[in-house]
């Protein structure tokens, strides 16, 4: 399933897409920035392949190569 950030399919109506930006303009940075510990598959070399396998049949074109 794919999120639409704009169009029909955007989850926020017109009226209320200027609120999102807002926040993002003034949020403190520290929000987003918390030091916290990758999901373990970062490190997984066997995952990744399978991962970009995945969406290169998804999509129908070659990844990287």
């Amino acid at each position: 399933m794919f999120c639409e950030i704009g169009g029909a399919g955007a989850r926020d109506d017109l009226k209320m897409g200027h609120q999102t930006q807002t926040w993002l303009a003034v949020r403190p940075l520290l929000v987003s920035q918390a030091a916290t510990q990758p999901a373990p598959t970062v490190n997984d070399a066997n995952f990744q392949d399978r991962l970009i396998d995945k969406l290169a049949e998804m999509i129908g074109e070659t990844l990287f190569g």
